[in-house]
């Protein structure tokens, strides 16, 4: 195996805490709503959010509409199924504290700034991301990884989204380094590890919850800890 030149991660739940910062955003929204309408309680809240952001995943995937009608379609379907009828305002209220809010707690994990720190002088670092631009920027600027990261291809700036093997090949295009040379570090085992597998590349899988690995699929390398990322580059 040659030495890694390039390095790319996933952004949400690989270098930054997105579903912990969902949390606070879902929180703080069913705050408001529940001044109003005390007898939805926060775990009927959430259980609405999941189950309509699951039924909205191919809106996201069509990079059609900007995120922030998306998110207010979601309070609106929310509301709609909750029973919820006439409430435009609170509705706009509960879309906006929700991202505000959600933001505000995004924060890198304790290993992010270390590992980024001790790879940059040696390393081409990016990152590949899924959903839309207009979010995914405003989690990048808002982390500081700008000036940590090299590249950054967003599935809805690329045309195509993880796990499709075209964003992997078009972050070998602007790193300039060939397939063996490039490492991808992710949390999902089905758009990062079988993405960068279908395009011909090596997956770290970042398990960070400790999670068993599922029969056939097969990283390069398992981590618990973005740490253990300086040894595979180091012996690589």
């Amino acid at each position: 195996m040659k030495k890694f030149k390039a390095i790319f991660f996933d952004l949400d739940d690989t270098l930054c805490d997105w579903q912990g910062a969902k949390l606070y955003g879902l929180k703080a929204a069913h705050t408001m709503v529940a001044m109003h309408h005390p007898e939805f309680t926060f775990d009927i809240w959430k259980k609405e959010f999941d189950q309509v952001s699951i039924q909205m995943f191919s809106e996201w995937s069509k990079f059609t509409r900007p995120s922030s009608e998306l998110r207010l379609e979601r309070t609106r379907r929310i509301f709609a199924r909750l029973g919820i009828n006439g409430q435009e305002t609170l509705a706009d209220s509960a879309t906006d504290t929700f991202f505000a809010h959600a933001i505000e707690n995004l924060q890198l994990f304790d290993d992010v700034n270390d590992v980024l720190s001790r790879l940059h002088p040696n390393f081409v670092l990016g990152i590949i991301t899924n959903t839309l631009a207009d979010v995914q920027r405003i989690k990048i600027h808002k982390l500081g990884l700008d000036e940590k990261i090299h590249h950054v291809l967003i599935a809805s700036e690329v045309g195509v989204s993880k796990p499709s093997p075209e964003i992997f090949h078009r972050a070998l295009e602007l790193a300039k380094v060939d397939a063996e040379e490039f490492l991808f570090v992710g949390n999902s085992l089905e758009d990062d590890v079988a993405g960068a597998r279908a395009a011909g590349v090596p997956v770290a899988w970042l398990n960070r919850p400790g999670a068993s690995l599922p029969d056939g699929i097969q990283p390069t390398f398992v981590m618990h800890t973005l740490r253990d990322l300086l040894p595979i580059t180091v012996q690589a």
